[in-house]
C-alpha cells in the first residue's frame, strides 16, 4: 500500500561517497582512530574500516553512537542529501 504513494528514491554514488567522507573526517575531528571507535562499538576495526569506505551498511544504532561520539549534529553528516545552495557551496 505505502509502497506506491512513496517516490522511487536511490542515494547517488557522488552523496554516499560525501556521507562515508564526513563520517571519516568526524573521527579525525575527534581525535579518535578506527580501533578506539571499534572498542565503544564492540566491532573489529576492520568493521569500523568497512563502513567508512561504504563497504559495510551502517545501521542506525551504530550511527547513533557515531555522531554522538564525533560530536557532530547529524545535518553534518546528512548535508550530502540536502540539495540547496548553501550545502552546494560547503561542499
Amino acid at each position: 500500500m505505502f509502497a506506491s504513494v512513496l517516490p522511487e528514491w536511490k542515494v547517488s554514488k557522488k552523496d554516499k561517497e560525501f556521507f562515508y567522507r564526513a563520517l571519516k573526517a568526524a573521527r579525525k575531528d575527534a581525535g579518535l582512530t578506527q580501533a578506539d571507535v571499534a572498542k565503544k562499538l564492540k566491532r573489529s576495526r576492520s568493521h569500523i574500516s568497512k563502513i567508512e569506505l561504504g563497504q559495510r551498511r551502517l545501521f542506525m544504532d551504530e550511527f547513533l553512537i557515531l555522531y554522538r561520539l564525533y560530536g557532530k549534529p547529524t545535518i553534518y553528516f546528512y548535508s550530502a542529501f540536502i540539495k540547496s545552495d548553501l550545502v552546494e557551496q560547503i561542499d
